[in-house]
């Protein structure tokens, strides 16, 4: 990204294509000869695990895609979307929901994977930053009220200045800047709504950032020996910032700072983070329910919100069909194997990270 970075880039309604990572879809070569125009392969990459010989599940859900009348475009982008889902993200289960609102219409929508963040967590990722420098420079500065809220925030747990702790600060702004993310998207807006997907990096990165981080550790370290270890790994930890435990890291590592001990502090839980894969099961359940059509048995253990969950899933599906019926029980199958086994939504996730950068940075070299 470095050729771009300091541009200003904003995709107007028409986000990255499709298209473009229809073959990262493509593994198991097809049985019988497919119909002028289609794949010679199924659309099972990310669905396979390795090591599986026998898997009657990927076997029916390739029988469903043979059964299925012709594999259009439009159709393919929501197999795309499909494989994008990821109940590690931040956003999940929103982002489920929406794949299967896009299905119900038969509709693809934008959606973002591996790296990619919405506008709203951009500006959170920013804010969080440039309290950090506020903090270092003796001043809060923001625009709005969450910048507000954020910057207090950092400042109390921050609490009083002293020198280790404003190398450590400083460490920890550098690294954050560090990070790279981006509000791109893939697919089209029908709002044309106009979305800023640069900055990459939370604040403009200096030509001597690397060697004053280098500088920044060798100090901190003679000072605290051992107890360094914690305080100077991954800012926000090893996964990207669209992971939902990486604001929780970040905080985690600042309130370290604050108290001068590691873990001296531990942010409030949001519930959001909570009972992640019990709710994937209720989700699983909605899905399953779908494709197979069969009545989902009454549960009097799920509260409120989680019924309201479920229904919601099963309305969205709309009345099933075979192409439903494949596309559903894809989506089943990947976040099915994300309960099972550590797997990535994209398994040939470099590549697709890859694509997307070079079509940004067709982008940039444009204008």
């Amino acid at each position: 990204m470095k050729e771009f970075q300091n541009r200003t880039i904003a995709l107007s309604g028409k986000g990255i294509p499709y298209h473009l990572v229809y073959h990262l879809l493509e593994a198991t070569p097809k049985f019988v000869k497919p119909s002028p125009g289609q794949s010679k392969r199924f659309h099972d990459a990310n669905l396979l695990w390795r090591g599986t010989i026998d898997d009657r599940e990927i076997e029916a859900i390739n029988d469903l895609e043979m059964k299925a009348e012709g594999l259009t475009p439009s159709v393919l982008d929501l197999r795309a979307m499909v494989d994008f889902c990821c109940i590690w993200r931040y956003d999940y289960p929103e982002n489920l929901l929406f794949i299967c609102k896009s299905i119900g219409e038969m509709k693809a929508y934008p959606a973002r994977c591996h790296y990619q963040v919405g506008t709203e967590r951009g500006e959170e990722l920013n804010t969080y930053s440039s309290a950090l420098k506020s903090w270092l420079d003796g001043k809060q500065v923001f625009s709005t009220e969450r910048e507000q809220e954020i910057t207090a925030e950092v400042f109390r747990i921050l609490g009083t200045k002293n020198p280790l702790k404003e190398k450590l600060a400083e460490r920890t702004y550098l690294g954050l800047v560090n990070r790279y993310f981006d509000c791109s998207f893939f697919g089209y807006d029908p709002s044309e709504t106009r979305v800023s997907i640069s900055p990459f990096f939370s604040q403009a990165k200096s030509s001597n950032r690397q060697n004053r981080i280098y500088e920044l550790e060798r100090e901190i370290t003679r000072e605290m020996g051992g107890e360094s270890y914690n305080f100077l790994g991954e800012v926000g930890g090893v996964e990207p910032p669209c992971h939902f435990k990486y604001i929780r890291r970040l905080l985690i590592l600042i309130g370290s700072i604050g108290s001068l001990k590691w873990r001296g502090y531990s942010p409030s839980m949001d519930p959001r983070m909570k009972g992640r894969r019990e709710l994937t099961r209720l989700c699983l359940t909605a899905i399953e329910s779908f494709f197979r059509e069969k009545e989902i048995k009454a549960d009097g253990a799920l509260d409120k919100q989680q019924k309201e969950l479920r229904d919601k899933i099963i309305a969205s599906l709309g009345k099933p069909d075979t192409l439903k019926k494949w596309l559903t029980f894809s989506l089943y199958k990947n976040v099915k194997n994300q309960t099972l086994y550590q797997a990535y939504t994209m398994k040939q996730w470099v590549e697709f990270v890859r694509i997307k950068d070079a079509y940004i940075s067709n982008l940039s070299a444009s204008g």
